[in-house]
């Protein structure tokens, strides 16, 4: 495995930020997250054996205590969806519209207590992808929890100007559906916990599909079919985003969850697109075994917080991240 190493010093700033202003309860949990999330962020000066044994002691220690701290509390994941410098929002991948600043959407909900953030970048294959770094770059100076962005990411190259920028993980979907070799190659090189693969599901007929470019474009490989051939990969995370359900804030597609299910998936899932009340959260936990929920619609226009849902679910006894 190839390591992305690059900057102790931003390492060492974001700890004592968080040393000299997170005086709660937190802390412990937050330094260990950042710890896991910015190993790639650290370089030696002397590249030697030694080093690179403290650094693999470093990252599975690491890894042990994650397991235990975090062993199923579930993730409460705003999406940012991006379009050039704006943080856009429409409905059924359709009719966008501007909402604002992402960078300061990002800023609120790391606030709030998201567990983590989820940018995507919607129109990066069609246009420069200049700006999403900028905002990258931007987001991880003030949040410190982890940072995963996608859109429009098919090449290697990519991926590490991303890290560099301050991704935490990447997420990709059109480019492992046109090349499934894409998913072995970015675990290889990086280690599968850098990678989410993100599935954006639409009904036509009785099927669901994997659709691919935001919604675009029908791969003609069904959900469950791809998460047959997916099986085969050590995945860090997969991402089922209902279009159909998107921005309508009338609960998650529970049909689509349904045939998730049955295919047994052993990485964390998280499910996205429809999450517009409490009650949809706490309901689809109980019937279905997921890690994340994200949301968008009724987090950006205010109509719910993530520290609503937080206390909500505690209130029915379900394991999350304290506030």
């Amino acid at each position: 495995m190839i390591y992305n190493l690059i900057n102790l010093n931003l390492v060492l700033k974001k700890f004592q930020i968080i040393i000299n202003e997170k005086k709660n309860k937190r802390l412990q949990i937050d330094l260990i997250v950042m710890i896991f999330y910015n190993f790639n962020k650290i370089y030696f000066i002397d590249i030697n054996q030694k080093n690179i044994d403290l650094l693999n002691y470093f990252i599975v220690t690491t890894l042990h205590q994650l397991k235990k701290m975090y062993s199923e509390k579930i993730r409460i994941i705003p999406k940012l969806e991006i379009k050039n410098e704006f943080l856009i929002k429409g409905i059924r991948y359709e009719g966008l519209r501007k909402i604002g600043d992402p960078v300061e959407f990002a800023n609120k909900y790391f606030d709030q207590g998201a567990d983590q953030i989820n940018i995507i970048d919607i129109v990066a294959s069609l246009y420069s992808r200049d700006n999403l770094y900028q905002i990258v770059n931007k987001i991880t100076e003030k949040v410190y929890i982890p940072v995963c962005v996608g859109g429009g990411i098919k090449t290697v190259e990519n991926i590490k100007s991303l890290l560099k920028c301050g991704a935490d993980r990447v997420i990709v979907n059109s480019e492992a559906l046109r090349n499934s070799k894409f998913i072995k190659e970015i675990c290889q090189i990086f280690g599968s916990q850098f990678l989410t693969i993100s599935i954006e599901a639409k009904k036509i007929g009785n099927e669901y599909f994997c659709m691919m470019d935001h919604g675009r474009e029908n791969s003609d490989k069904t959900v469950s079919n791809w998460l047959k051939e997916l099986k085969k990969y050590d995945i860090g995370e997969i991402i089922i985003n209902s279009i159909d359900n998107d921005g309508i804030e009338n609960g998650f597609d529970l049909d689509l969850l349904g045939i998730v299910e049955k295919e047994n998936i052993k990485c964390p899932k998280v499910i996205s697109g429809g999450g517009g009340n409490l009650d949809h959260f706490s309901e689809t936990i109980n019937k279905f075994k997921v890690e994340g929920l994200s949301l968008a619609t009724s987090l950006h226009f205010n109509k719910i917080t993530i520290k609503d849902i937080k206390k909500h679910l505690i209130s029915k006894n379900v394991n999350v991240n304290s506030l």
